[in-house]
């Protein structure tokens, strides 16, 4: 009786996570993909309404000048010049419309990104790490190879 009792609550069970996987409901309608990339800022487009004001950069990206601008995040925190370098985000998604689909992509500043290179700060940060990197090296060269843990 408990075997058979067993065998049913199983079986049932089965039966009911094939049915739940077949007839989920979920159905993918977008797929997306990200890039970080840094460039330069080739030109600048801003303007002022009252209190309001917009800016947005001009960058180049895999040969072509796209606009990026800030979404409100914090990305452009300071103003940024021609020349400058500013870290930038790539987003591509692919949006399902029925049976067709259309990919769109968005660029966009990263938050918090004063320009990544060419400042003084910028330079001793990265000085510091590769010192860092060096002396982590040179030690684990004198150490010899980490041991390794016994087979049994």
């Amino acid at each position: 009786m408990k075997k058979s009792l067993i065998f049913t609550i199983l079986t049932l069970s089965v039966a009911v996570m094939l049915h739940a996987e077949g007839d989920s409901g979920y159905t993918p309608e977008s797929r997306a993909s990200s890039e970080i990339f840094t460039s330069k800022v080739v030109k600048v487009y801003s303007f002022q309404d009252g209190d309001a004001e917009y800016v947005a950069y001009v960058v180049t990206w895999k040969d072509h000048e796209v606009v990026v601008t800030s979404f409100g995040t914090g990305g452009a925190d300071k103003p940024y010049n021609v020349g400058d370098v500013i870290r930038c985000q790539m987003q591509q998604m692919y949006h399902r419309v029925g049976d067709t689909g259309k990919a769109r992509i968005i660029f966009s500043i990263m938050p918090g990104g004063p320009a990544v290179t060419g400042t003084a700060d910028e330079e001793q940060r990265l000085e510091a790490v590769r010192a860092e990197v060096e002396t982590r090296r040179l030690k684990r060269a004198s150490t010899g190879p980490a041991p390794q843990p016994a087979t049994p």
